[in-house]
């Protein structure tokens, strides 16, 4: 005779997987039956796992610039933030921003945003965001008067800073490096004299530069110091000769 049977399956017990929150293991217990009560079962694991990582659009490179004060903005408000999609369960976005000079900038730097965006089984989409600093402005300089000197009584004169004067300097970021030149000239009218071009230049540690020229005029205004020789009385001789050659009167 031919037997008869039936089957049941049930999925009696779920839990979640380790390591993957959105993720279950399903124990389907299998029931066979004859139609004289024998029965034959078993339990078939399932096990439901995600392993497709997040989409996630980066934020792209930027450069940003220090204010008058010195200070930036690299909060992700202003630098920006991931966009996030994915398949199952939550994600957690993590950055951590690893810091190199800038060439040539000093006062700059280079952050790497390493951005970590992680989903609740372990499926991670990871990305680096270049964010560049840089200093652009300018010292702001006060620069020295142009001046007129004049030669003492020995034909000297003082041209140093300490007489002329030098810059004052305020900069946003990092130091900062003086220097001057001085093309000199003759001066019209007076051989002695002279006119210096003091040409400024302030740079700071970004390679920004402010500059300026002073001019030093330099003048003799004293007169030569004269002995003169004496009033004298000559006479004229036999024939009616007078020396008044330098040479005779002096």
């Amino acid at each position: 005779s031919t037997q008869s049977r039936s089957s049941a399956a049930s999925d009696v017990y779920k839990r979640q997987t380790v390591g993957c929150t959105s993720g279950y293991e399903a124990s389907r217990i299998w029931v066979v039956t004859d139609d004289c009560g024998n029965v034959t079962r078993d339990t078939q694991l399932i096990t439901v796992l995600d392993t497709i990582a997040p989409i996630v659009v980066f934020p792209a490179d930027i450069t940003l610039y220090f204010d008058g004060t010195c200070a930036v903005d690299t909060t992700t408000s202003n630098t920006g933030t991931v966009g996030v999609t994915n398949n199952c369960g939550s994600v957690t976005t993590v950055y951590t921003d690893e810091v190199a000079a800038t060439s040539g900038c000093t006062s700059g730097y280079e952050a790497s945003r390493i951005w970590v965006v992680t989903d609740d089984c372990g499926n991670v989409t990871r990305d680096t965001q270049l964010i560049t600093v840089l200093d652009t402005i300018a010292p702001v300089v006060v620069f020295p008067n142009n001046t007129t000197l004049y030669f003492d009584g020995t034909c000297a004169v003082d041209t140093t800073t300490s007489n002329t004067g030098t810059v004052g300097v305020t900069n946003n970021c990092g130091s900062v490096t003086t220097v001057y030149t001085d093309e000199i000239a003759a001066t019209v009218g007076c051989n002695s004299g002279y006119e210096a071009s003091r040409i400024w230049v302030v740079t700071d540690d970004c390679g920004n530069v402010t500059r300026d020229t002073q001019l030093i005029t330099v003048l003799d205004t004293i007169a030569p110091v004269v002995v003169f020789p004496n009033d004298t009385t000559l006479y004229v001789d036999v024939n009616c000769v007078v020396d008044t050659t330098m040479l005779s009167l002096g």
